[in-house]
């Protein structure tokens, strides 16, 4: 299959909006599982035809410990030791082509890669954080692919799978039946408003899910405090 390094932007919505309702990526399993959810949606674009790329945070004094703290839509905060994300270019309508964070855990649609890196919401004493986006076969830090110590194949063909199966059991007996919350994407704010334009019906059900749903658009994003953007491999 030749592959194409873009998608349009109705094809960037269905694509996030089926990996969010997807109960296979366990995206409720906020406190791990990150490395395998980013790796199956990898794969999913693959599918497509898309080449996608991953977007690795770390903190800049990386050390063995829980250093990544964000806090998510229903206020809890995580702690973890890195974030991947799986990331692919989008056509927007004006001819430009954006770097797009597709980031089910936290937001209801892609967001830009600056969107993201300068609006995450941080711990306000956190670690500097440093980004870095890559092909989706590369690693950035130390030299995996998969997570920053190990590369895909050497952890077994299903190994992400087995992974997310595991976060279904346990996001199942911590969560069952409890839809997360996640931030306005403004790209899918400015999707929706194109499609009223056109005349077609935008409700509720446009900012939910089957296991989400978008809080108040007006909520502010708390801008976070520092970051450190590093050079790509690409």
């Amino acid at each position: 299959m030749s592959l194409r390094n873009v998608l349009n932007e109705a094809q960037a919505i269905d694509f996030f909006d089926r990996a969010a309702n997807n109960a296979d990526l366990a995206n409720n399993a906020y406190w791990r599982g990150c490395f395998a959810r980013a790796h199956v949606m990898c794969k999913d674009f693959l599918k497509l035809g898309i080449e996608p790329k991953k977007l690795w945070i770390e903190a800049e004094s990386a050390i063995d410990g829980d250093i990544v703290s964000f806090k998510l839509g229903n206020g809890r905060r995580t702690k973890w030791n890195y974030h991947v994300l799986p990331v692919a270019d989008v056509l927007r309508h004006d001819g430009r082509i954006d770097e797009m964070v597709f980031d089910t855990l936290m937001f209801d649609g892609p967001v830009p890669f600056e969107f993201y890196e300068h609006n995450i919401l941080q711990d306000e004493d956190a670690d500097l954080l440093k980004y870095a986006i890559a092909k989706y076969d590369e690693g950035v830090w130390g030299w995996g692919n998969y997570t920053p110590k190990w590369s895909a194949h050497e952890r077994g063909k299903n190994h992400a799978e087995k992974i997310l199966e595991e976060l279904r059991e346990e996001q199942e007996r911590l969560f069952k039946n409890l839809k997360r919350k996640v931030f306005p994407s403004p790209f899918r704010l400015e999707f929706l408003a194109k499609q009223q334009l056109d005349n077609k019906t935008i409700t509720k059900r446009s900012f939910e899910g089957t296991d989400w749903t978008t809080i108040d658009a007006s909520t502010p994003l708390m801008r976070k405090r520092r970051s450190l953007l590093l050079g790509r491999k690409i």
